[in-house]
């Protein structure tokens, strides 16, 4: 995808491509997903190594934008039950 890159930035870098800009774009997804796993590996469980975990996680979508805290950090944190 070709498009202008925008010209300041204050958000997060974590969002997955570039905050309100067309998706994917040309950046890597980072390690483990930008690499092929070992020879002979075709599971998941045969892929992790003894420092990687799995949890499930649920995913909402509420198309809201959430004021900035004091820290500078925005109201809505990943929490892990």
């Amino acid at each position: 995808v070709e498009q202008a890159r925008p010209t300041g930035c204050s958000d997060a870098g974590s969002y997955c491509g570039i905050r309100d800009r067309k998706y994917p774009d040309a950046r890597s997804m980072g390690y483990p997903f930008d690499r092929r796993p070992r020879a002979g590996v075709e599971t998941l469980p045969q892929f992790l190594t003894a420092n990687m975990a799995v949890t499930e996680i649920s995913v909402r979508f509420t198309d809201s934008v959430l004021p900035r805290t004091r820290s500078g950090s925005v109201g809505n944190a990943l929490t892990f039950a």
